[in-house]
C-alpha cells in the first residue's frame, strides 16, 4: 500500500472542494446528509457499507444522484484515489475501512466535523452520557422564545450536513452530540460547550468506563478563553476537566458552594448567581417536567445561554411550555386510575434510576432489554423504592440476579407479557414504569419502537386516550 505523509486538512471551509474524491462509511441517516453536501460542493463520493445492494435497495435509490461509486458488502475503495474519508457514527473504530484508510494516511473525519466547517454562527454544543436531547431542546426553546435565530442538530435525530446549506451567518447552532460523533472531531469548535454528565454506557463498543468518557472529552479540545464550558458541579471529573481548560467555566447544580458563580436553586427558585449578583428566573414549581434530573437538565439549558443575554421573561415563557419529549418519562392516558410512563429512552442504568427516583408512588418498574455492558447492581437501591420489579427480555437474568431481594421481583420472556403482569399486580393511584436501563434490540429495532409499542399497549387494554 502507498504510503503517503500525515493527512492534511483538505475539506476546510476556505477551500474549494470540487474535484475532491471522499469516502463516506456508513449510509444511515448521517452518511446520507455528507453525501448530499458533498455531492452539492462538486465531491466526487464513493459510498461505503457492510450491508449490500439488496439491504440498501432504497438507499442506493436515494443517493444515486449523490454517490458516483459504491463499495457493498465489505468492499473498500482503492485508496490511492480516496483524498479523504467521512465516518457516519457507530461505526466501530476498528472498522477495516477506518484501519486502511489511517494506513494510507487518508484525512478521517466524522459527519459532525464535516458540517461544522461550513457553519458561520455559534455552535452550541451538548454532550454527556443523558439529558442531552431534552436539554437542547430547551436551549433552542429559550432562543427562539427570545427572539435569536437558533437551529437544532446532530444526534437529536437531524443531520447537520442537511442543515448547513440553508443556514444564515448569525444563526445559533444548537447541537447534541454523541460519543460516537466526538470521535471523529478536529476543528470543531464550539462557543459553548456542555458536558451534562458522564455514567457508564456503551460499554459494548469501548474497552472501558475510560475510553468512553475520553471520547466526550474530545468536546474541549478546541476551546479558547473566551468560550463557555458548562459542567455540573457535583461531577469531580467535569471540575477537573474545567479547570484544565481555558474556556470560562460556569457550572450548574442544586447546589453550588457560597460565592460560585453558576446555575443553582435557591429558595425554590431557578437563580443565576454571578459576582456581581444574582438573579431568579423562575420558580422550580413552573418546571412542567418529571423527576430532579431533568429540574439539571433546565439548569445546563440556562447556562449554555448565559452568553446570549437573553430576556428572562422570555427564557421562563419557554420552560413554562416545554413539554417532555416522545419516550422520556411521558405519561400516557390510561382510565384505570394507574399511572403509565414511557420511559423507553432510559437505555442505561444511570438514566433510569434518575427517573424512578421521581416517580412516587412507584407501583411497578419494568426492566429489561438488550446489554449494553453495564453493572446492573446500581439499580439495587432504587428498586427498593417500587413495589414490584419485573424484568423482561434478553437481559432479564441478569437484572433479576442484581435486584433480587430488594422488593417482589418478577421475570418475563418480552415487554408483552411484562405489561401483562404489571397490570395484573399494579394497585390504583400507582405508576407502572417503562424505565428500562438497556437497549431495545433483543426486540425492538429502536428505543421509539418500544415506547410506542408501550403507548399502544396501554392504550388497548388500559382504557387508554386514541
Amino acid at each position: 500500500m502507498m504510503v503517503r505523509p500525515a493527512p492534511e486538512t483538505l475539506l476546510r471551509a476556505d477551500q474549494d472542494w470540487s474535484g475532491s474524491r471522499v469516502a463516506v462509511l456508513g449510509l444511515g441517516r448521517s452518511g446520507a446528509a455528507a453525501s448530499r453536501l458533498l455531492r452539492a460542493r462538486g465531491v466526487r463520493v464513493t459510498g461505503i457499507d457492510d450491508r449490500d445492494a439488496e439491504e440498501l435497495d432504497s438507499v442506493v435509490a436515494e443517493l444515486r444522484h449523490h454517490v458516483q461509486q459504491w463499495c457493498l458488502g465489505g468492499a473498500l475503495p482503492s485508496w490511492t484515489e480516496t483524498d479523504a474519508l467521512v465516518v457516519s457514527p457507530g461505526v466501530p473504530t476498528d472498522h477495516p475501512a477506518l484501519v486502511a484508510a489511517r494506513e494510507a494516511r487518508i484525512e478521517v473525519l466524522g459527519e459532525l466535523e464535516l458540517a461544522s466547517r461550513l457553519v458561520a454562527g455559534p455552535l452550541v454544543v451538548v454532550t454527556g452520557t443523558n439529558g442531552k436531547s431534552t436539554t437542547v431542546s430547551l436551549v433552542h426553546a429559550m432562543l427562539q422564545s427570545a427572539g435569536r435565530r437558533s437551529r437544532l442538530v446532530g444526534n437529536i435525530g437531524i443531520a447537520m450536513s442537511d442543515e448547513v446549506s440553508s443556514l444564515s451567518d448569525d444563526e445559533i447552532v444548537v447541537v447534541e452530540a454523541s460519543s460516537f460523533q466526538l470521535e471523529w472531531i478536529d476543528s470543531l469548535h464550539p462557543r459553548v460547550a456542555a458536558v451534562l454528565n458522564i455514567a457508564p454506557d456503551h460499554l459494548n463498543r469501548y474497552a472501558d468506563f475510560e475510553a468512553y468518557a475520553a471520547a466526550k472529552r474530545n468536546l474541549l479540545r478546541n476551546l479558547q478563553a473566551n468560550d463557555l464550558f458548562v459542567f455540573p458541579h457535583f461531577s469531580r471529573r467535569l471540575r477537573e476537566w474545567s479547570e484544565s481548560s481555558p474556556a470560562r467555566a460556569l457550572p450548574f447544580g442544586l447546589e453550588l458552594p457560597a460565592g460560585t458563580e453558576g446555575v443553582t436553586v435557591e429558595d425554590g427558585g431557578v437563580v443565576v448567581r454571578r459576582a456581581s449578583h444574582s438573579s431568579r428566573l423562575f420558580a422550580v414549581d413552573d418546571i412542567p417536567l418529571l423527576g430532579e434530573h431533568n429540574l439539571l437538565n433546565v439548569l445546563a439549558a440556562v447556562a449554555l445561554v448565559e452568553v446570549f443575554d437573553l430576556d428572562p421573561d422570555a427564557m421562563a415563557r419557554a420552560v413554562r411550555r416545554f413539554e417532555a419529549l416522545d419516550h422520556r418519562a411521558v405519561d400516557v392516558p390510561s382510565a384505570d386510575g394507574v399511572r403509565w410512563i414511557d420511559d423507553s429512552k432510559a437505555t442505561n442504568v444511570n438514566a433510569a434510576v434518575a427517573t424512578a427516583r421521581g416517580v412516587d408512588p412507584l407501583g411497578v418498574w419494568l426492566l429489561g432489554g438488550s446489554g449494553k455492558g453495564e453493572d446492573y447492581t446500581p439499580l439495587r437501591d432504587a428498586a427498593g423504592r417500587a413495589r414490584h420489579v419485573i424484568c423482561f427480555g434478553g437481559e432479564a437474568s441478569a437484572i433479576l440476579a442484581a435486584v433480587e431481594g430488594a422488593t417482589e421481583v418478577s421475570s418475563a420472556e418480552n415487554l408483552g407479557q411484562a405489561l401483562t403482569v404489571a397490570a395484573e399486580v399494579v394497585e390504583s393511584g400507582e405508576a407502572v414504569l417503562l424505565s428500562p436501563a438497556c437497549a431495545s434490540f433483543d426486540e425492538f429495532d429502536s428505543f421509539e419502537q418500544r415506547g410506542d409499542f408501550f403507548a399502544a399497549w396501554v392504550r388497548d387494554h388500559r382504557g387508554g386516550v386514541q
